[in-house]
C-alpha cells in the first residue's frame, strides 16, 4: 500500500503532465506538457525552436549566452520545491549540463537528450537518446535542412510523460549556411525521477 507521501508525489507528477490547456486543444495544437521550454535567444536555431514551441502552446523562458542562473534562482529552484514539473529546451551544451545537475536537487532527471553537433560545416550530426516512442519519430529530422530545430520542437512536443525503454538514434542533416549555428547544441527534457 502506498504511503500518503508517495500518493501525493505520484499525484503531483500526474498533474504536471496534463497535456494541454483547453484553448490549445480547441485550436488543434499539439500537446506540450512542459512547465517551461528554455531556449538561448542569441542563437538563431534556438529562436526558431522557441517560435515553434510557442506556436504549439508552450510557455517559454529565454536565457542569454547560456546563463541559466536567473532561471534557476528565480524560478526552477522554487517551482521544484513545490513539486515535480517537466521542463524542456534547446540550449548550448553547458546550459543543458548545468540544468541537468541542478534538476537532481529538485527530484528531476534528464529523460531525453539530443546532441546537435556541427560537423564539417556542411552538416549537423544529431545523436538522440530517450524514450523509444519519441526517438522513433526522428525520420523527418534528416530531411529538415535549416528547419531542423523546428522539427526538434515538434519532436519534444510529442513527449507524453511516459518513459518507455530508452532508445538511441543518429541522424544527419545537411546545412547550407552554418553561420549562426554553434558547434554543439543540446535539446533535452527534464522530468521527475519517479516517472
Amino acid at each position: 500500500m502506498a504511503s500518503r507521501r508517495e500518493f501525493l508525489q505520484t499525484s503531483a507528477a500526474a498533474v504536471a503532465w496534463l497535456p494541454m490547456s483547453g484553448q490549445a486543444f480547441r485550436e488543434g495544437r499539439s500537446p506540450v506538457p512542459f512547465y517551461k521550454v528554455v531556449y538561448d535567444e542569441g542563437i538563431a536555431p534556438c529562436r526558431a525552436f522557441a517560435d515553434e514551441a510557442r506556436r504549439l502552446g508552450a510557455t517559454l523562458h529565454a536565457i542569454q549566452d547560456g546563463d541559466v542562473r536567473d532561471l534557476w534562482y528565480h524560478d526552477l529552484y522554487f517551482r521544484w520545491k513545490e513539486g515535480p514539473v517537466v521542463v524542456a529546451g534547446l540550449t548550448l551544451e553547458p546550459s543543458a549540463f548545468n540544468l541537468e545537475i541542478l534538476a537532481r536537487d529538485g527530484g528531476q532527471r534528464q529523460v531525453f537528450r539530443g546532441d546537435h553537433v556541427l560537423a564539417a560545416r556542411t552538416r549537423l550530426d544529431h545523436r538522440l537518446s530517450g524514450p523509444a516512442p519519441l526517438v522513433a519519430h526522428t525520420d523527418t529530422l534528416g530531411e529538415a535542412g535549416e528547419a531542423w530545430s523546428i522539427q526538434i520542437a515538434r519532436l519534444l512536443a510529442q513527449f507524453d510523460g511516459r518513459l518507455a525503454h530508452a532508445s538511441e538514434r543518429s541522424v544527419r542533416t545537411a546545412v547550407t549556411d552554418p553561420s549562426g549555428i554553434p558547434e554543439h547544441l543540446v535539446s533535452w527534457i527534464l522530468a521527475p525521477r519517479a516517472a
